[in-house]
């Protein structure tokens, strides 16, 4: 991959997301809470748009709560080569986050995107796109992707 920079157009896409509380915010101001950087792509998924290195502070991560009830799972082919796996009954319990958002837009996993939303944060969250037609992995590696998620758009309305 190259990296070049940003043709006019793709500026004013960056400099023009969203109006949120009669600010201009754009992506380039989010903060990157996810525990690696995320790279943007351009849509030919060869060439580098922009790169968000991930926050000096702890990336936002979602705690568990209640543990969960374990049960034992045989795998093997049954020529003495089995093991019992532990598996959890039923998905995780989340109690909230290891620790508090900075105010303004965000760059999060989907799973604390969605807790963000369900407790009300006021500022854009966004998500890197992951569905096969925007991530480019190299050895099953993710390395990009073309596309990124506003997960809330309801902080766009003004």
């Amino acid at each position: 991959m190259s990296t070049t920079t940003t043709t006019a157009s793709e500026e004013a896409i960056l400099g023009s997301m969203a109006m949120v509380k009669q600010e201009l915010i754009t992506l380039r101001d989010a903060t990157n809470l996810t525990p690696h950087k995320v790279v943007v792509l351009r849509e030919d998924k060869m060439t580098t748009l922009f790169e968000f290195p991930p926050d000096e502070g702890e990336a936002l991560r979602l705690v568990q709560g209640a543990k969960r009830e374990v049960f034992y799972v045989v795998v093997g082919k049954g020529e003495g080569d089995d093991v019992l796996v532990p598996c959890n009954i039923g998905p995780p319990i989340y109690s909230g986050l290891n620790r508090e958002p900075p105010d303004g837009p965000v760059i999060v996993s989907e799973l604390v995107a969605r807790h963000l939303v369900e407790t009300g944060f006021k500022f854009p969250i966004f998500v890197p796109d992951t569905n096969p037609e925007s991530v480019v992995r190299i050895g099953g590696v993710i390395i990009g992707v073309a596309n990124m998620t506003l997960y809330n758009p309801g902080v766009l309305a003004g």
